[in-house]
């Protein structure tokens, strides 16, 4: 079976895959898949390269999309094995059909922010705030999708085993 883990950068979504895939389950990572996902300019929509700077204003301007057709071949070639997508995309809603079971890790803005920046030590707090310019209305819109809602506050072996529950039932 097939299943998407999504949420806001920050939310914990590689952590749970890694986790998910110690247990012996496929585990791909969107942001480091080659060829699966790239950054395109939203005025042009050519690909571009990767913001080097991470200024809030580029990120605003820019989308990081990933290629329907390579998202549909990957999961294929993982054939009857159970595997996990973790990641965000600016158009995952164009390939949530492609997967059984889509969860959302949810978020509390504050220790969002701050694992961002624990994680960034040389981050733009200001880039990290566009996040939370569009949080709550992809967390809607995900809800309104089908994704089954995690609160990603809880210690990462407790959302593995709800995960795997919830894939049970």
């Amino acid at each position: 079976m097939r299943y998407f883990i999504t949420g806001t950068p920050g939310s914990g979504k590689t952590t749970i895959g890694k986790l998910l895939q110690e247990k012996g389950y496929g585990f791909v990572d969107s942001d480091h898949t080659p060829g699966l996902a790239r950054w395109y300019n939203d005025k042009t929509g050519e690909a571009v390269p990767p913001n080097p700077t991470e200024d809030a204003e580029w990120y605003r301007q820019h989308s990081w999309n990933w290629d329907r057709e390579k998202l549909k071949e990957l999961l294929d070639s993982y054939g009857e094995k159970d595997v996990f997508v973790c990641g965000i995309t600016s158009n995952q809603t164009n390939g949530l059909d492609l997967f059984d079971k889509v969860f959302l890790l949810t978020s509390n803005k504050e220790e969002l922010r701050t694992r961002m920046l624990n994680r960034r030590n040389t981050a733009d707090p200001e880039a990290i705030d566009t996040v939370f310019e569009w949080h709550d209305a992809f967390e809607s819109e995900m809800i309104l999708h089908g994704a089954i809602p995690i609160d990603s506050s809880q210690e990462p072996n407790i959302i593995v085993n709800e995960i795997l529950f919830t894939k049970l039932s």
